[in-house]
């Protein structure tokens, strides 16, 4: 063999040696990642100024998950940030990108104990601020980002946080004027449109007890120096009055009365109670709400004015509101002409409600003027979104306190030297979590920048810097663009809006009969359920909304039902004049104003009592006349009509029982038997026995004198 053939079977004998080697050797572990340490801020200072002391306490939890070891050699590390100088570094800071700014200096401090595996520990530090080289001579008062790391050395791994330190150092310089609107309102906690009176939802039992609204009434009631704007829907009110006073709870198929002692009744009574007690402090001014949340320039869009009104009207009144919110701050040329012809010329609104709505982080920090082409102009506030959206924190209470501090007061230092207010206002389905509103709640009349005011008083001392009125934005662009990017709402599809409609012209036609306020009322109330902007968050929602509209009209057919016209008969008049009974059928247990429509061309009418011409004008007319009856009684005798015969025979009398505004409930046909003579009749036969009596008399002549 030569030598190249042995140099290759040398190679082929070292490959075939080496797979062999590799594929036995065992497989090398891959070192799992220890998991990262949770912290939470649970207790921080809402600001500080140079006197004061640093102190903060910080949850350590060290979690129990695989390849979890215990938390040893731990160190914390504060590091600061230079102030933010305006909104928009600030919300980057929120956002957590890199936007921090210069680092100004960094504290270590090393923390005592170990956090073993699935145990929590809290960790305090409590230090002057002065004893902070960085923070000795600081003079700016402002937002510093800080972030608060925990470092252990055991593990290498570590964990941060990020907050704000409130640092306020006065001046001297005007405080800047809050305006806090807060919306109380529940979305329809009934579900069943045949039943509407029925409870199917216990979400409305959860906020009032122990959930969302009873945590902000419990931060109004905490914070008795604060002012405050309320916005309750007549919805919420009218709902808790219902509940109290004992309602109707569906469990599957069966229902259940709970009374008025029934521990859930008792709560909403008590609810009731807080939330009139609170209207009536006087740093508290109540903001007139749509009733059940509906959304005015969609209801108006939808050529639906009269719902938008009928929102706007029922709203609730009491105590007088002078100030209107709609839902989102969104209102156009069309719903503002509404709210003006409600004697209601001041709106709080928001900047997407403008034509040209300019960056949300611009503040707009006095009264404006708006105006249309349809209506003179009218005062509005401008909601601030960016600090408004600060009030959505939820789950780091104590982070996004510092939020909304940090922004209150970067808002005051954009022009420190100007006397300027700002609104903020919350979501009608506001949930915060019962630390954070409680804390903002306090510190609103606490924080030395901040002085809390009221929607009057903002547009009564602080007078518009630029008068030049503001345009209304299109209604198409309000709701096509505005409302997606200002919430999780969809316009409902064009159906929805139909059986609306439907409702409406069928609640109108009922209200002619003038039933008892009650039933109309009710009608009406399950009519402004199904406009509630709360079912527009999906599909499914939206049909049981629109369930409650056409629940309406079938209603309002079985009252129509029960009204007959006289059945089919014949009446036979002996004389030329009689009267005709007629049988007007009201199966209702309550009185109803009728017209009995009568048309003939042989019977006339004479005007008589409840009997005239249908047309006021036509006076002359007696072939087609009307009965006006008012209060017409259930089971009542029959009506006596007074009738001219103008010729004999058979004929029809044709009978339609309306609305007073013309709609027929029912109708029928009458068979008249005249059997009296006419005028033409009764002479010829005169003149025929006239003749005779002539021709007899000549005949008696001429015998006589014959003979």
């Amino acid at each position: 063999m030569t030598n190249p053939g042995r140099k290759a079977i040398a190679l082929a004998l070292l490959m075939t040696a080496t797979f062999t080697t590799a594929k036995a050797a065992p497989p090398v572990a891959i070192p799992t990642a220890i998991p990262a340490l949770n912290l939470n801020l649970i207790e921080f200072p809402a600001f500080v100024g140079p006197a004061d002391s640093l102190r903060l306490v910080l949850e350590v939890t060290n979690p129990d998950k695989p390849a979890a070891i215990a938390a040893s050699g731990l160190s914390m590390t504060l590091s600061f940030h230079d102030r933010v100088r305006n909104r928009s570094t600030l919300k980057r800071t929120f956002d957590a990108k890199p936007a921090f700014g210069p680092e100004i200096g960094t504290e270590a401090i090393v923390l005592e104990g170990t956090v073993e595996v699935g145990q929590t520990r809290q960790f305090t530090i409590n230090k002057p601020l002065a004893e902070f080289r960085f923070f000795r001579t600081r003079t700016a008062s402002g937002a510093y980002p800080l972030q608060i790391g925990i470092n252990r050395t055991v593990g290498g791994n570590s964990a941060s946080i990020s907050t704000h330190l409130v640092y306020f150092v006065f001046d001297g310089a005007p405080r800047l004027g809050i305006c806090l609107v807060v919306p109380l309102h529940s979305p329809p906690i009934y579900a069943d449109s045949q039943r509407p009176d029925s409870v199917t939802s216990n979400s409305l039992e959860r906020s009032i007890d122990s959930g969302r609204i009873s945590n902000i009434l419990d931060a109004l009631e905490a914070s008795p120096d604060t002012a405050v704007s309320l916005a309750p829907s007549g919805l919420l009110l009218d709902t808790l009055a219902d509940l109290a006073d004992g309602f109707i709870t569906s469990v599957g198929k069966k229902t259940q009365t709970v009374g008025p002692d029934d521990p859930r009744a008792m709560s909403a009574a008590r609810t009731l109670l807080r939330i009139r007690a609170l209207a009536t402090r006087s740093n508290t001014e109540i903001v007139l709400f749509p009733y059940s949340a509906g959304l005015l320039p969609a209801l108006v869009r939808a050529d639906l004015p009269g719902r938008a009104q009928a929102q706007i009207a029922q709203g609730g009144d009491d105590p007088p509101a002078k100030w209107f919110l709609p839902v989102g701050g969104l209102v156009d040329e069309a719903t503002l002409t509404l709210l003006q012809q409600s004697s209601l010329d001041h709106t709080i609104l928001s900047p997407m409600s403008l034509r040209v709505p300019g960056d949300p982080l611009i503040t707009r920090p006095e009264p404006v003027q708006i105006k249309t082409r349809t209506s003179s102009p009218t005062t509005a506030l401008i909601t601030d979104l960016a600090l408004s959206e600060r009030l959505l924190g939820s789950d780091r209470p104590i982070i996004f306190r510092q939020r909304f501090l940090a922004e209150t007061l970067t808002v005051m230092l954009e022009f420190p030297g100007q006397t300027r207010a700002v609104v903020a206002t919350a979501p009608a389905n506001w949930a915060p979590h019962p630390v954070f509103v409680k804390e903002v709640f306090d510190l609103l009349s606490r924080s030395p920048w901040l002085v809390t005011t009221t929607p009057t008083r903002m547009n009564d001392g602080y007078k518009p810097s630029n008068n030049k009125p503001f345009d209304l934005a299109a209604t198409n662009a309000l709701l096509d663009k505005a409302l997606p990017s200002t919430s999780n709402l969809s316009i409902p599809p064009a159906e929805s809006f139909t059986a609306l409609k439907q409702a409406q012209t069928q609640i109108k036609r009922y209200a002619e009969l003038d039933p008892p306020r009650s039933r109309l009322s009710r009608l009406d109330r399950q009519l402004l359920i199904s406009e509630s902007s709360d079912w527009w968050t999906s599909r499914a929602r939206m049909e049981t909304g629109k369930r409650f509209a056409t629940a309406v009209p079938s209603a309002i057919k079985r009252e129509f039902d029960a009204i007959n016209a006289p059945a089919k008969q014949t009446i036979t008049l002996t004389s030329r004049t009689g009267v005709i009974p007629l049988s007007i059928r009201s199966g209702l247990n309550y009185p109803v104003d009728l017209v009995v429509r009568l048309r003939s061309s042989k019977l006339s009418f004479p005007a008589r009592g409840d009997v005239r011409p249908c047309n006021a004008t036509d006076r002359n007319s007696t072939r087609e006349s009307c009965i006006f009856l008012d209060k017409l009684p259930p089971r009542s005798p029959p009506i006596e009509v007074f009738s001219e015969a103008q010729a004999t025979g058979t004929f029809a009398l044709h009978l339609l029982v309306e609305t007073p505004g013309g709609f027929v409930l029912d109708e029928s046909d009458l068979i008249i038997q005249s059997t009296a003579y006419s005028g033409v009749a009764v002479a010829i036969t005169a003149g025929a026995a006239f003749f005779l009596l002539v021709w007899w008399i000549g005949g008696l002549a001429r015998k006589r004198a014959a003979t």
